[in-house]
């Protein structure tokens, strides 16, 4: 898959990894809430098989479960962020045609009609702006 593809599926499949992102953060306080992580901080605990109680297996498995999931949620927001950030350095006309056609789904006629451009001059000016995204997220080959 070329650099512009992969960066077209990532402008298409923005939005639902922001709704992953949520996702995994709400996994992450309910986790807190309904073990009681808040008030308890298991730093010191690790999956150390030194423990051998039922409470000290549970804090082990949590402790290990949310150290994941925060691992995770990091993931996914520095990779949002990296695209929200590449996107912010389109022009102001570039950044709306690429979100029309890739988070909105507009049809090119209706994208042509809002930008006041022909067809095939909005299709060139997404094509630019893809060629700036992908080396925002993957670098020139140069």
């Amino acid at each position: 898959m070329s650099k512009k593809s992969k960066a077209e599926k990532e402008l298409r499949e923005l939005y639902f990894n922001q709704a992953y992102l949520e996702s995994l953060e709400q996994e992450l306080e309910v986790l807190n809430d309904e073990y009681g992580l808040q008030g308890v901080s298991y730093d010191g605990v690790g999956s150390s098989t030194d423990i051998s109680d039922a409470t000290g297996d549970t804090a082990t498995r949590l402790a290990d479960k949310k150290v994941l999931l925060m691992l995770k949620i990091t993931k996914q927001e520095n990779k949002v962020k990296h695209i929200v950030e590449v996107l912010k350095l389109l022009t102001d006309r570039e950044h709306k045609i690429v979100m029309m056609y890739y988070i909105e789904y507009k049809p090119w006629w209706k994208i042509a009609n809002e930008i006041g451009y022909s067809i095939r001059q909005t299709q060139r000016i997404k094509d630019d702006a893809i060629a700036k995204v992908s080396i925002g997220l993957y670098g020139s080959d140069e």
